[in-house]
């Protein structure tokens, strides 16, 4: 079975580099927390959330893709940081998410 780190391996150091926190998120436990920073990289680079196989592979070709990850980080900074640190899974969740 392949998993979300299984295919996001190869762009793991750039998202780390740019975008570190979201970077902890993916490579920690599998969960709404990963469900949610895996979404927010497909619509930050216009593909779909249930469809992340050529997500690695747009990534790796986006020349922008640096400024991208830091602005994805920095708009939703708040929501990342609640989600990291979050020891329960919620109940109900209320997201807002906040793209230029």
């Amino acid at each position: 079975m392949t998993t979300i780190k299984d295919v996001l391996h190869e762009v793991m150091p750039v998202i780390e580099k740019s975008a570190p926190a979201i970077g902890r998120i993916i490579g920690g436990p599998v969960g709404l927390a990963t469900t949610f920073a895996v979404s927010l990289l497909a619509h930050a680079f216009g593909t779909h959330p249930s469809d992340i196989q050529n997500l690695p592979t747009t990534i790796l070709n986006d020349p922008t893709a640096d400024i991208k990850l830091r602005e994805l980080e920095k708009y939703n900074a708040d929501l990342l940081a609640t989600l990291k640190h979050d020891d329960k899974p919620p109940t109900n969740v209320e997201i807002n998410i906040n793209m230029k």
